[in-house]
């Protein structure tokens, strides 16, 4: 379990700190992407991961973090300017995608509580 909140963390908080340490144009840019990961991983994705624990592996967490990625890509572009909503779409997607697999890499990858054979008591 504790692993599976810090792949959360790590899942929710590795784009805003890249582009905070990137350079100082970008500071302002982690700080808002952070406003918005970490509520929308404790919202969404917590619970779907949680629930779906028994059948997560690379595949789920790849389409989970697509899905994610395509859902912001359409906010940002009925929010904004839809040219640049189309510019940025792609990598929006991407991001997600790349979301997923950070969390499969740092949660689920060789963890005992996302195993088809895991119980509610299992600790790792």
């Amino acid at each position: 379990m504790p692993r599976f909140l810090l792949g959360l963390l790590v899942t929710a908080l590795w784009l805003p700190a890249v582009a905070f340490v990137a350079t100082p144009q970008w500071r302002a840019f982690g700080v808002l992407v952070a406003s918005f990961t970490v509520p929308l991983t404790l919202l969404f994705a917590a619970p779907i991961a949680f629930a779906l624990r028994q059948r997560t592996n690379v595949l789920v967490c790849a389409i989970f973090g697509t899905l994610g990625g395509g859902i912001g890509a359409l906010i940002f572009t009925w929010t904004t300017n839809p040219i640049a909503g189309r510019n940025w779409a792609p990598g929006l997607v991407v991001l997600g995608l790349l979301c997923g697999l950070v969390f499969w890499f740092s949660a689920v990858w060789r963890n005992a509580f996302f195993s088809p054979n895991a119980s509610d008591q299992d600790a790792t």
